[in-house]
């Protein structure tokens, strides 16, 4: 956490947390309400929600998330992930109050190694970037 004009005011890490908390934190994004911010580690397969004082608030696995990276909030209880798993290319839907996990879009969508990844509400859009298929994909949310 840094100051506006650039200041460390506070940090989270495997020494201050007390033991390992990250071992690939590699995307992060802030909840709609922008009262807890998520970090996605590929290494652990793990998502981390934070409150915006840094502590730690809960840790999501699950058999969907093999190596997240990207990740956006739809709404307060939605998150989306990108897992670019060679054997599951999918975005997966994360709902944090009851800890579930739903597969949305995968391989049959035309998901490609999915890393980047960002919602917007207003337009009800998810743009997806894709590392090996050089692209950016658009999918209109109904």
């Amino acid at each position: 956490m840094l100051s506006m004009s650039g200041s460390l005011k506070k940090r989270i890490d495997n020494t201050t947390a007390g033991g390992e908390v990250f071992k690939y934190p590699e995307y992060l994004t802030t909840s709609t309400d922008q009262q807890s911010i998520y970090v996605s580690d590929r290494e652990t397969g793990m998502i981390t929600r934070l409150d915006n004082r840094l502590q730690i608030l809960q840790t999501f696995t699950h058999h969907l998330l093999r190596l997240p990276s990207g990740i956006t909030a739809m709404s307060d209880d939605e998150i989306l992930v990108a897992d670019w798993c060679w054997c599951s290319k999918a975005i997966v839907s994360l709902q944090p109050s009851t800890g579930t996990c739903e597969k949305l879009l995968g391989k049959e969508d035309g998901i490609e190694t999915p890393l980047p990844i960002a919602y917007s509400p207003t337009q009800k859009t998810l743009y997806v970037a894709s590392l090996f298929g050089q692209c950016v994909q658009v999918f209109k949310h109904e």
